[in-house]
């Protein structure tokens, strides 16, 4: 398995997925993932099956959690080392430009690697971010009674029943999935059981505590902020309307200070995962270098951040057809929250783990 060792000594897990050559010998985008709090690479098996053949991407597992080194002392976690973390996969495989896309806490981690790194950031796209300490507490009725119910689990299985629900939106939960009679409930629940026990992803207590300092720790100084916004670089901020974890206006206050393009989509702290095909159709096309998502931000009427999800579907669906790809048949939550078959992964198939490994 690649490993690269960061600054520190902390010996970080990557994997590379795709090609860095097209078939005309050409030089593909390439798209640097990083994952946010407790989970592993595993979980962008979504944005691996839907950007593949859009070009090279590379992902890893933060340090304290999967494959890569879980430091026991808490000072040795800070999304700034985490960013530095990133740099050596970068530098260890001579990727010199990238695009950038962070959830939650690997939004953080992204932030502080564009405004540290900003020649090397083709792009950057923040997914369910905040702008950590006191704005990554959930502080919701509905989060705080399942956080108790969570930290009272005294099983796997229970403790995954309440982790779907922290990351899920309740209308996507009671959805019946196209090809199984069975609700979306279910089948996530088995993903997550499937996961548990091959230990996909496994984090000790003390890569969890760790990764808890660095989201409490964090922060984005103005002065980063201004090197962001100076790079002139894409930015883009995601975020599901119905996330308990991070509230949407802690998003929606991180894209006023970058002044990037704020899109509220149908979905919680997951919306990547149920929200696949609008994310994967968004960052098809920053890594294909169009600007549609620029273009219907300033489109907005009395709005300089908030995208019109309408504008921008219209947008990406006339894209597509520019493309010679063809419009998709229906967008996962455009106007309701009836998500395409490919939004989420069909456990029942193929477990995250083995959706990966089957991408190589």
């Amino acid at each position: 398995m690649p490993h690269v060792l960061s600054k520190d000594g902390t010996s970080i897990f990557f994997n590379v997925y795709g090609h860095d050559r097209n078939a005309h010998g050409s030089p593909t985008p390439r798209a640097l993932l990083i994952m946010g709090f407790a989970a592993s690479h595993i979980t962008w098996a979504p944005q691996l099956a839907g950007l593949l053949s859009e070009g090279c991407l590379v992902c890893l597992d933060n340090r304290g959690v999967g494959a890569s080194d879980a430091p026991q002392h808490p000072s040795a976690y800070s999304t700034t080392l985490m960013a530095e973390d990133c740099m050596a996969v970068l530098e260890a495989l001579g990727w010199d430009s990238v695009h950038v896309v962070g959830h939650s806490m690997g939004a953080m981690v992204a932030a502080k690697l564009a405004a540290a790194w900003p020649h090397a950031t083709a792009s950057l796209t923040l997914i369910s971010g905040t702008g950590g300490g006191w704005q990554a507490i959930p502080l919701s009725f509905r989060s705080l009674w399942l956080g108790l119910q969570l930290w009272m689990a005294s099983s796997v299985a229970k403790r995954a029943a309440l982790d779907v629900k922290f990351h899920y939106s309740p209308r996507t939960l009671k959805q019946k999935d196209a090809r199984a009679d069975v609700s979306r409930h279910e089948l996530l629940l088995e993903e997550y059981l499937a996961a548990a026990s091959q230990g996909d992803g496994s984090q000790p207590a003390h890569g969890m505590t760790g990764q808890l300092q660095a989201v409490w720790r964090h922060s984005l100084s103005k002065k980063e902020c201004r090197a962001i916004r100076g790079a002139g670089m894409p930015c883009l901020v995601i975020h599901g309307r119905d996330d308990i974890v991070a509230a949407p206006r802690h998003g929606a206050k991180l894209a006023r200070r970058l002044r990037a393009p704020f899109l509220l989509l149908d979905g919680a702290h997951f919306v990547f995962r149920e929200q696949a095909t609008v994310v994967n159709g968004v960052l098809q096309n920053l890594l294909q270098g169009a600007s549609f998502v620029q273009a219907a931000a300033a489109s907005a009427p009395g709005s300089q951040t908030h995208v019109p999800t309408a504008a921008l579907v219209a947008e990406l669906e006339a894209w597509r057809v520019q493309q010679g790809r063809g419009p998709k048949e229906r967008h996962a939550g455009v106007s309701s929250v009836a998500s395409s078959a490919d939004s989420l992964l069909h456990p029942r198939h193929v477990s995250s783990a083995q959706a990966c490994v089957a991408l190589l």
